[in-house]
């Protein structure tokens, strides 16, 4: 009986580890792409670094700087009226 429950907690262990990772990843994955949108203003691609801060808020919604990013892009690139 003292297995199954040592069993037990093992694979609760593991779901609950391994779930979790996943939000990490994510929020890695966010900062590449903000990091490649930063490079990409740098070298005037307004489009494209406004596309990898699109990228980076769906990985991360979480994320503060990902709405600035996508802003100052589109305004950089987009005509005003």
């Amino acid at each position: 009986m003292k297995l199954s429950q040592t069993g037990i907690v093992i694979v609760l262990a593991v779901l609950v580890a391994t779930s979790s990772g996943c939000g990490v990843i994510n929020r890695i994955r966010a900062k590449n792409q903000l990091n490649e949108a930063a490079k990409a203003y740098r070298e005037g691609h307004f489009p494209e670094a406004e596309d990898h801060s699109r990228r980076a808020a769906e990985l991360d919604p979480s994320n503060k700087t990902a709405p600035m990013f996508i802003a100052r892009s589109a305004q950089a690139w987009k005509p005003s009226m």
